[in-house]
């Protein structure tokens, strides 16, 4: 008899952490990257069960980035089964595609860029949030502080 993947020893040990981290995350405001799009949301209803997690995202309008006028548009539930999902303090993500950054001082820099777009009349692209990303991790990285950990 092989055993569900879904109740593995490693989806347990996320599970776990994700129901220590996950509450901390209750009503922040995260970036949220699902390619082709990057965008301020505000994150809510957090739970999980053996099956993986779920939570609505909720677009937060800012400035230089997307935003949707359809209020059918405007927050969306997602989820992801453990056996994709990835959780750390400061991100997770789906392997097949979306990620939730919660870093305040990157979710900061990329409101900073998005301002300075719309000064420009242009709005945050995918790649260009992803820079931001890359950078703040290099940052983090010089300073010696662990790019997992949440500022």
């Amino acid at each position: 008899m092989t055993q569900n993947p879904m109740s593995s020893p490693l989806n347990a040990l996320k599970q776990r952490l994700f129901d220590k981290i996950g509450p901390e995350c209750e009503g922040s405001i995260a970036l949220y990257q699902e390619n082709p799009h990057a965008c301020c949301v505000r994150v809510s209803n957090i739970r999980s069960d053996d099956w993986g997690v779920k939570l609505t995202i909720t677009n937060v309008p800012m400035a230089g980035m997307r935003f949707s006028e359809n209020p059918a548009r405007q927050s969306a539930e997602i989820g992801c089964a453990w056996i994709v999902f990835s959780p750390n303090p400061s991100e997770w993500y789906a392997r097949y595609g979306w990620r939730l950054f919660f870093d305040s001082d990157l979710v900061e820099a990329v409101k900073a860029l998005g301002t300075q777009l719309a000064g420009e009349g242009k709005l945050l692209e995918y790649n260009q949030a992803q820079m931001c990303v890359m950078e703040h991790r290099a940052r983090k990285h010089a300073a010696g502080i662990s790019p997992r950990a949440r500022t």
